[in-house]
């Protein structure tokens, strides 16, 4: 009796896995959407939240590759999560120059259009 209430439980974790991804990817395909005139990338997070909808929906209709599936997609999200730090850590180095040559042409007042916040 024990084991299958524990088999019961383990099978309603799985399936939150497929529930929490279903919901992730809608935020983002929503997310991606309502700010595309000012995520630079949005394109991109559009692209990821359709997949990873996708995905859900295929791990919700088969539960017993969802466990194996979530060690893969926690993996392949750590890889990328990290190459986008980098990415972002080498266009942040780059902003105290472009903070100087913005601030160095409203001063000199030769800005001839509002400064886009975008870049």
């Amino acid at each position: 009796m024990a084991t299958l209430i524990t088999l019961r439980l383990e099978c309603d974790e799985i399936r939150r896995i497929g529930w929490l991804l279903l919901f992730r990817g809608t935020l983002a395909v929503a997310g991606a959407i309502s700010s595309r005139r000012y995520l630079p990338y949005w394109g991109l997070v559009l692209a990821m939240g359709i997949l990873e909808s996708v995905v859900a929906l295929y791990l919700l209709t088969r539960p017993d590759i969802t466990l194996i599936a979530a060690v893969l997609a926690i993996g392949f999200a750590l890889m990328l999560y990290g190459a986008l730090e980098v990415v972002a850590a080498l266009e942040v180095k780059e902003l105290p120059q472009r903070f100087d040559e913005v601030t160095t042409t409203v001063a000199a007042g030769t800005a001839d259009k509002w400064l886009d916040p975008v870049g």
